[in-house]
């Protein structure tokens, strides 16, 4: 039965944003940031929040643990509007988690992926799917698990009835490995930014 006009799948961890920093990191040395901040990271989730906020009942999908950090994954998309009864919680995984550091107009950021790994096409079944009249999938390169199967998650998307996004995001590993031959023809929405398709085409 539907209950949702969007269902997101995608990868979900926490901001720690440091500002005001005096200087750039040095090895056996520490520095000082005069502001931090812990947040809802994930383009996958902003994307979730922004839909909710347009008034569109919206789900998601994702795999995280039962720290702390992900207590407030899921308390920050609840308090979107964001239904969240379809995010498995692994008491043996940890919330990925991404320090961000900012300075100025430019910033550097490491990311622990945590539970963002290990989310499978087995979590994700045309049951799952059926509740939903929209399926959004992003980052794809920070979800290896899924990666081999993302074809199949759009095709079954697709043969169940449901219209299809894909937003690919930044591969940080830069081999642009995306076999879009066989997932574009089940993705209704497909916007990668021009860098990005310049690195996917090798223009």
């Amino acid at each position: 039965m539907l209950k949702f006009d969007v269902l997101v799948v995608g990868e979900l961890n926490v901001d720690l944003i440091l500002n005001q920093i005096d200087g750039l990191p040095e090895i056996g040395k520490e520095k000082l940031a005069g502001q931090m901040t812990l947040t809802l990271g994930s383009s996958s989730a902003i994307l979730a929040g922004n839909l909710s906020a347009m008034g569109a009942k919206v789900a998601f999908l994702g795999k995280i643990g039962t720290d702390s950090f992900g207590d407030l994954v899921i308390d920050s998309l609840q308090n979107r509007g964001v239904n969240t009864e379809l995010i498995i919680r692994d008491p043996k995984l940890k919330t990925g988690a991404t320090i961000v550091l900012n300075y100025d107009e430019d910033r550097a950021m490491v990311t622990h992926p945590g539970a963002m790994d290990l989310l499978t096409i087995k979590d994700i079944t045309k049951a799952k799917l059926a509740t939903a009249k929209h399926l959004h999938f992003s980052s794809y390169y920070l979800q290896p698990g899924l990666k081999p199967n993302v074809p199949e998650m759009f095709k079954m998307a697709k043969d169940i009835g449901l219209s299809t996004s894909f937003d690919m995001q930044w591969d940080p590993a830069e081999k642009w490995d995306f076999d879009y031959k066989k997932t574009l023809p089940y993705v209704d929405v497909f916007f990668p930014n021009l860098q990005e398709l310049k690195r996917l085409t090798s223009q």
